[in-house]
């Protein structure tokens, strides 16, 4: 069973998110793609439809307006994963209560991934069976920019997933994420902790040590001892962060992809991802 984060969703006028949704299907009927360009000017359209200017001297009340073009990628992922006990599947239950607010990512997404085609190589295959065969991570290179940009992403372990979702329950508890934009580079910075194996010839070891807190006899508490690498990621610069949050994504539709595959018997050659 999913974990879900303990988030208050806060609601929105529904007509706002109905009137985005029909924006975004004349959209995808009419040019046959959609950027996040588009996502952005419906978005912006439907706001002003739904929360007008106030007149001169009217008082107005203050909100907050997260652009879905800066939104997460990650409720795209997670669904692939939504059967499974992730740190993804805490997220998406986290995002589809606090998504309320605002155009769900996740919908979005999911229109986008539908007219995607997954690519999933028989090396990739392979690795994905060596993993299973010898209960080790899957590990799969990655390269960009020709070649001048090269690593290695490796899965997570149950304990890593349970030891980023505990993290993640304890920031929102303290305060320390108190946005969506806090959520989206804390999480991703989490990830990159766990998953990042190589980037540009220096290799990350697994998540250290102790992976949960604890607590002493005298009391004092030994925090875990990863902690260092979220701020680590976190502090890269926003085209790296970005470029390597992709590579993970990408990891992960594929990860999931195969999982949803394996009872297949012909899994070398499964029609949904070929």
């Amino acid at each position: 069973m999913a974990t879900i984060l303990p988030v208050s969703p806060v609601k929105a006028p529904p007509l706002e998110k109905q009137t985005i949704s029909a924006k975004l299907a004349d959209h995808l009927r009419d040019v046959g793609r959609l950027s996040s360009a588009d996502v952005a000017a419906a978005t912006r359209t439907a706001q002003a439809e739904a929360h007008p200017q106030p007149a001169a001297g009217q008082a107005t009340q203050e909100t907050t307006v997260v652009e879905p073009a800066k939104a997460s990628q990650l409720d795209a992922v997670v669904k692939n994963a939504e059967q499974h006990e992730t740190p993804a599947t805490a997220a998406a239950h986290m995002a589809a209560q606090d998504t309320a607010q605002m155009p769900t990512p996740g919908d979005i997404l999911t229109v986008l991934a539908k007219r995607r085609e997954l690519k999933i190589t028989p090396d990739e295959k392979q690795a994905f069976i060596h993993a299973l065969v010898h209960n080790t991570r899957m590990r799969l290179p990655f390269s960009l920019c020709g070649g001048g940009v090269r690593g290695i992403i490796r899965s997570r372990t149950v304990p890593e997933s349970r030891a980023i979702i505990a993290r993640q329950r304890f920031e929102l508890d303290k305060g320390i994420i108190v946005s969506r934009l806090d959520y989206s580079v804390r999480m991703r910075s989490m990830c990159m902790a766990a998953q990042i194996e190589e980037f540009q010839g220096q290799t990350y070891e697994p998540l250290k040590g102790p992976l949960l807190p604890s607590v002493k006899p005298d009391g004092s508490v030994v925090e875990p001892g990863w902690l260092e690498w979220i701020d680590y990621w976190a502090k890269q610069h926003e085209a790296v962060h970005t470029m390597l949050w992709n590579q993970i994504y990408t990891f992960e539709e594929k990860y999931w992809r195969m999982i949803d595959d394996a009872a297949d018997q012909d899994f070398w050659h499964p029609a949904a991802s070929t």
